[in-house]
C-alpha cells in the first residue's frame, strides 16, 4: 500500500478475466468495483448486466469513478476501445494508473472533466464530506470521493473548477462516428450531456438516472430510443434505465 491508500485489488472481470485494479483503503472503491467485478464471496452483482454486451467499436463511461465499468469493458471485450469521463481529479488519476498497470493505455482513455452540454465550458464539483446532517460521518468518508451525492444539503472540503467535455466534442477529439454503448452514472449531469441529438450515435444506454424522474429522460432520449425503468427508486427520483436505439 502507498503512502496514500493506494493499492492493487485482484479482481476477476464479468467473464472470468483476472485482473488488478488500483483502489483506495477506508473508501467504498472496492465495494463499487465489486458492483460489476466479480465478489470475494463468489457473487456477480453486475449492477449494468456487462457479462451479457459482447462489444466492439467504442463505449463510453460517463462518470467512470475509478473505472469498475471501462475496466471490466475492456478486459472482456478485446476489440472494444473504452473513451471514461471523471469529474474528480484523485478518481481519474487513480484510474489512469490502472489503465496504465493493465497495459490498456491503446485501448482505454480518461479524460478528467465534468459531462456536460456543448458551449459549457466549466463547472463545479463538490466532494470531500464531512458534517453531512443525518449521515454517519465513517459513511460520509467512505464516499467521499463520489462527487456531487450530497450536492444539497452538505458541507464539503473541496469545491472545485472543472473542464467539461460534451459528446459532440468527444466524437470530434477522437474522430468517432457511432459508439456501441454507453454507460451513464454521474449525479446529475446526464441531463445537460444527453441534451442534444447527437445521443442518436449511441447504440445501447444503460445509467442511473437522478434527481428529475423518468419522464424527462425519456423526453431526451425517446425521439431515437426505447427507453425503459429497469430498477426504480423508492420515490421514483433515482433509477436505473436502459435505452436501446431504434
Amino acid at each position: 500500500m502507498t503512502d496514500d491508500g493506494r493499492y492493487l485489488l485482484p479482481v476477476v472481470s464479468p467473464r472470468g478475466h483476472g485482473a488488478s485494479l488500483y483502489v483506495r483503503s477506508r473508501t467504498n472503491d472496492a465495494a463499487t468495483v465489486h458492483s460489476t467485478f466479480w465478489a470475494p464471496n463468489g457473487i456477480l452483482h453486475d449492477e449494468y448486466e456487462l457479462a451479457k454486451l459482447h462489444l466492439t467499436g467504442w463505449a463510453l463511461d460517463i462518470g467512470a469513478h475509478v473505472g469498475s465499468v471501462a475496466l471490466a469493458l475492456a478486459i472482456d471485450n478485446p476489440d472494444l476501445k473504452v473513451i471514461a469521463v471523471e469529474a474528480v481529479p484523485e478518481n481519474a488519476a487513480l484510474l489512469q494508473a490502472s489503465v496504465e498497470y493493465l497495459a490498456l493505455t491503446e485501448r482505454v482513455f480518461v479524460i478528467s472533466a465534468s459531462a456536460g452540454q456543448e458551449g459549457q465550458d466549466f463547472d463545479y464539483i463538490r466532494y470531500g464530506y464531512y458534517d453531512v446532517p443525518g449521515i454517519p460521518e465513517e459513511h460520509a468518508e467512505q464516499v467521499r470521493y463520489i462527487g456531487g451525492l450530497f450536492r444539497e444539503h452538505s458541507l464539503s472540503e473541496i469545491t472545485l473548477q472543472v473542464p467539461v467535455v460534451s459528446l459532440e466534442a468527444i466524437r470530434a477529439r477522437f474522430g468517432i462516428d457511432r459508439f456501441s454503448f454507453c454507460k451513464i452514472d454521474c449525479e446529475g449531469c446526464e441531463w445537460a450531456f444527453l441534451a442534444t441529438p447527437a445521443v442518436e450515435c449511441i447504440d445501447l444506454f444503460i445509467g442511473e438516472f437522478h434527481d428529475r424522474g423518468f419522464g424527462p429522460l425519456g423526453a431526451l432520449l425517446g425521439k431515437t430510443h426505447d427507453v425503459e425503468i429497469t430498477k426504480p427508486s423508492a420515490d421514483e427520483g433515482i433509477g436505473l434505465f436502459r435505452a436501446t436505439r431504434r
